[in-house]
């Protein structure tokens, strides 16, 4: 599970990082990433608040709640794994992903390229 430090909770939150933020796509994948201010309550949290990051998967693009989970699960695992390592280099963003029909099909590893290469571009802008 990613650290609460590390997730968007709120809708505020989600709204802020789509009205004001750059998008990156793939043909699985929508990535919006807004810039903010760093912050870090403490010593433990630092590493976690230099990006937030939230996913959304609409009914529209699977109508089965089973598998918008299963997207939702298989995207929480690839950032815990593979981008949380990346934290503590680069902007603070806030990301919000968006998954698209295509995801629906697509394998593990196919998120997990689309992901990781979606968040270079955000770290790199």
């Amino acid at each position: 599970m990613l650290p609460r430090a590390a997730r968007l909770l709120n809708g505020r939150d989600f709204r802020a990082a789509y009205s004001r933020s750059q998008s990156y796509a793939t043909p699985r994948l929508v990535l919006y990433a807004h810039a903010r201010k760093q912050y870090a309550l403490n010593a433990e949290t630092a590493l976690t608040s230099r990006f937030r990051i939230g996913f959304s998967i609409s009914r529209k693009v699977c109508r089965k709640a089973h598998d918008r989970n299963l997207i939702k699960r298989r995207l929480r695992e690839i950032t815990r794994q593979d981008i949380l390592s990346q934290a503590g280099s680069g902007k603070p963003l806030d990301i919000v992903v968006v998954a698209r029909r295509t995801a629906i099909d697509a394998s593990y590893d196919l998120l997990k390229e689309d992901l990781l290469r979606l968040f270079e571009q955000a770290s790199s802008n």
